[in-house]
Formats: structure tokens, sequence, C-alpha cells
């Protein structure tokens, strides 16, 4: 029987449904993983091989109407979780870091964050635009991944002169990014915006000279807002080297890294005249390498979060695992320089890289990899790309259908959703306790800070980053820090700010681990500080996406 499109594609989608429904193992994910490998490989000769051109389809939609539609896509995949207040510890702490930017200090002075200062420039910019509500502040944030969107389509259109495909490229990004682990304010989505404009202005066929000092300078952006997308740097190096075949361009590379170092030249000035370069120094060299070298990454991690999608959305699985086997097995049945080479595989491959480099199991450092893993479906033949296409749709239709109604109604919602975020409510309440100025040291829950615009008696701002010794080591030698004989965090308390927050028990590698840098009961040995009635704020079901039974808040006041 003669194979077509429509028989593969039907007899594919079918079986997996049908296994999915059939098989009730606690191994159904790799079982279903086996099975849709088989299949493509029982026709990939026959089928898959075929066509690796595909056919230039450029009525499909207009490219306006495609931009215009990419919108409430975005706004509706990425808000079914907008009710919670807290997702990630990292917003939070840098909206408090950001703060200090409009009390006339610069980035790193006054309260330290792990980030390239132009982040916490984007977040004050952002967080003013929205007079420091924190729910707007997460919508205007979807604009980026709008963008990021927006870009894909351009870049693979430009690319492939296929209409089609540049739509499921853009349309698969914002279905992966939709995801709970992605749907937070991440420093990653302001690099990709800026990752997605250099794919579309790279010229991949030819060396256009005149792009590359622009490049440089984006890539000068991006490092000053994420330290580690500097590894995308090298991606592009090697394709402009197999354009010239390895032979090396001294004007292009010059021009590069001109563009690159032009708005270093203005931060490392900014810094020196305020006598604080070996800040900066220490948040670009010597943290960073401590972060990479203490390694805890795994493939077993990178596992996990597939099984996690798989949980979310089967059809998303179907297409992250059938583009992965697809790529491969394009590389091994037709192996050659060019395809080697080609700029949307090494990116995608440096994406891998940067997770592992990373090494710490966060699944925002997958964020680059879903990138490039969206454009690598434009290097797929036209039968793959077909199926893969249908795996996007299906999965699409499915989010649209179980996440869709939540996402409308707190879109509909937000003014209420803002007012009864339980830590705003918790701000209220300390607040209320004051008539004039006072102090707080956060050891958790530093969004109350933002919402009370006060900084933090603590130079460090993020939670866990008070338990990480190569920051505190680094901190404490440039005198940025202070310690007693038992912590640095003891060494806070016992300046008696007027409130203090804190909690000793965190989860770390799904144990409950009691902290003993300090006492968190600060009552028990400070009779003048007194402790807030906290529980209905604990209890609060949109207070935190991920519930952990064991964390407290501690909130305490000093009771003169």
């Amino acid at each position: 029987m003669k194979l077509n499109n429509f028989r593969v594609n039907a007899f594919t989608i079918s079986t997996l449904v049908f296994a999915n429904y059939l098989i009730n193992l606690n191994k159904k994910v790799t079982v279903i993983s086996a099975v849709l490998l088989i299949i493509i490989l029982l026709f990939y000769k026959k089928y898959f091989s075929n066509n690796l051109d595909m056919d230039l389809e450029n009525n499909v939609l207009s490219s306006a109407l495609v931009i215009l539609l990419f919108f409430p896509i975005t706004y509706i995949l990425q808000n079914h979780l907008l009710h919670f207040e807290t997702i990630t510890w990292d917003v939070s702490s840098y909206l408090v870091a950001s703060q200090e930017i409009g009390r006339g200090f610069i980035p790193f002075e006054t309260q330290w964050e792990s980030k390239g200062p132009l982040l916490l420039y984007l977040y004050y910019f952002l967080s003013n635009i929205v007079d420091g509500n924190y729910v707007y502040f997460k919508l205007i944030n979807d604009l980026f991944l709008y963008l990021t969107a927006i870009l894909i389509f351009s870049g693979v259109y430009k690319n492939t002169k296929n209409k089609y495909i540049s739509i499921i490229s853009g349309l698969s990004f914002l279905i992966i990014t939709s995801h709970e682990w992605f749907v937070s304010e991440f420093s990653e989505i302001y690099c990709l915006a800026i990752l997605g404009l250099i794919y579309l202005i790279y010229d991949q066929n030819t060396l256009n000279k005149n792009n590359f000092w622009l490049i440089g300078l984006l890539f000068g952006v991006i490092t000053l807002i994420n330290q580690g997308a500097i590894i995308f740097i090298i991606p592009y190096l090697i394709r402009t080297l197999f354009l010239n075949n390895f032979k090396i361009l001294s004007p292009i590379f010059v021009k590069f890294f001109l563009g690159f170092i032009f708005p270093y030249i203005f931060f490392i000035y900014l810094y020196f005249s305020n006598d604080l370069l070996e800040v900066f120094i220490a948040n670009y060299i010597s943290i960073p390498l401590s972060y990479t070298a203490a390694s805890s990454s795994s493939i077993y991690e990178l596992l996990v979060v597939l099984r996690r999608m798989f949980q979310f959305n089967q059809f998303l699985y179907y297409f992250v695992l059938s583009t992965l086997i697809f790529t491969f097995l394009n590389l091994s049945y037709s192996f050659n320089k060019k395809k080697l080479f080609d700029l949307s595989l090494l990116n995608f491959l440096f994406g891998i890289i940067f997770y592992f480099v990373a090494s710490h199991n966060y699944a925002h450092h997958l964020f680059y990899l879903i990138m490039y893993l969206s454009i690598l479906i434009s290097k797929q033949s036209k039968n793959q790309a077909t199926l893969v296409s249908l795996f996007v749709l299906f999965s699409f239709a499915g989010l649209i259908f179980n996440n869709g109604p939540k996402s409308i109604e707190n879109l509909l919602s937000v003014d209420n959703i803002y007012q009864n975020y339980p830590l705003k409510q918790l701000a209220e309440e300390i607040d209320n306790n004051f008539i004039s100025d006072y102090e707080i040291l956060a050891m958790d829950y530093v969004l109350i800070l933002y919402y009370l615009n006060i900084p933090n008696n603590s130079y460090i701002i993020h939670p866990g980053n008070h338990y990480e010794q190569y920051i505190v080591e680094e901190l404490l030698e440039i005198n940025k820090i202070k310690t007693n004989e038992f912590s640095h965090i003891s060494y806070l308390i016992e300046q008696e700010p007027e409130v203090v927050i804190c909690n000793s028990t965190d989860i770390i590698s799904g144990v409950a681990v009691k902290r003993d840098f300090y006492n968190c009961a600060i009552d028990d040995y400070k009779k003048n500080y007194k402790k807030l009635d906290t529980l209905k704020i604990k209890n609060n079901s949109n207070l935190n996406l991920y519930k952990n039974p064991y964390e407290d808040i501690n909130v305490y006041i000093k009771s003169d």
C-alpha cells in the first residue's frame, strides 16, 4: 500500500492516543516514547526521509494577521497561573534590588542580586510603568515572550520562505513556555527576545560584514542582563568561520568585539567612578565561576522535565520528542558539514550545553533550548514537519480547552487578584504597626519588601543565596557583608531591625532541611519582639504555586 501523508500521520497519532489510554504502568512515559520511536524508525526511510526541501507556502496567513493573533494567544497561554502570587523566589528578589535605582543607587551598591545590572534597570523601568502593581508587572513581561515568538516566526520565515512552518515554530515556543516552570519573569525572557533579533538579522548564507558590529552590541547587552548568555556567541562564531572555510576574518571579529565591548565600557566606568569595580568584577568573574563549579545537573533531572511535560500535555511531549528524534536521524542518515554547522542546530546544541554548564537543574535554564528547539522544526523534511505540526496544533487545542477558561477568568479580574494576594495583605498588616519609617530584615518572603518599597537590611536579597558559601565568602572578601562568630545572618539579627521575617526550614532535593545558620525563633531570645499570627496567610491557596507544608511565615515586630 502506498504511503501518504494522511495514513502515516493518522496511524501515528491514533496509536499514541490508544497507547496512552490502554497503558497503565509506572513506566507509561517510557513505553509511549518507545512506541513513538519505533513508528518513526519504521517509516523513516520510505516516508519521513523524503521531501527534504519543504514546499513554499506563502499564503497561509498574512504576516500582519499572524502578529495580531499571537498576541491573544500569548496572554491566554501564559496567565492560567496569574492568581498565584509567587511562582519563584527569583522575581521577588530582582524587584527588591531594582527599587534601589529609584533611591539613587546603582545596582549592587546597596542590595545584591546575581544577575547583570541591565536586568535591574529593566525591572525598575517596567515596575515604574505599572506603578509598582505586581500583577500588571507580570502581564507586561508577557510582551517579551510575545515579541520572541514574533521574532522566531520572522527569522524562520526569512530563512525558509515557508509561512506555515514559521507559524508552527512561533506557536510551539508559546506552548512550551506556558508550562508552570516557565511562567515567570525570569532574566532569560529578555535575553530570548534579543537572541531572536540576532537570529533574524544574521545572514546565515553570506558574510554580511556590516551586521557584526550590531550583533556584537546586542550580545554585549544580553550578557549585561544574564552573564551566562555569553555562551551563545560561540554558535555564531562557528557559523561565521564555516561560511569562510574556517579562515579567520579579522575585520569581522574586530567589528564584533568593538560592538560587544561598547556597553561594557559604560558600565565599567560607572562602577569604577563609584568605587564599586570589585563588586562588578565579583559579579561577572568570581561568583559565576563558582556557580558553574558547584555542579549538580544531571541527565536524570532533564528526563524529569520531560516526564512533567508529558503530564502537562501529551501532545506537547510528542512534539518535543519527535523533533529530537528527527533531528538526530537526519544527521545520522545524511551527515554532512553543512548540516552539522547549521546555525539552528548549533544554537540548540549550545542550549543543551548551557543547561549542564549552569549545573543547578533549574528548569528556567532550559529557556534557550526551548527557543532553538522551536526553530529546529524548520530544518525537517516536509513529511516530518507535517507530523510535528499536528502535535503542536493538538497540543495548542488541548491547552486552550483546559487552561484557557482560567486564563480568561484571571485576565478579567486582575485588580481583584492583586488586592487578594496574601503577601500583599501581610505587607499592609506589617505597615499598620508603624507610624514612622522602619527597617526590615527579610530572610524569606522578600516580596513584602517590594510591596512596602523598603530595602532589605541584608545586602544579600535572595533567600537561597544566604546559604551559598561561595557567595557569602566572596562578599565577605570584598567587605560588602559582615559576620559575627556564628554567621552573617546572626550578625544582622543582632542589629535589631524593627521587623524580622524568617523561615528556618527549606526543601532541598525533596527533603525538609532545618536551617541552622541562625535561630529564627526571635522572640525566644529577644523579648522585645512579638510574633505576628500569619497562619491565615500561610494557608492561603494562592500564596505559592508549589506548596511547602514545612515552611513557616515568621514575622517578628520590635515592641517599642
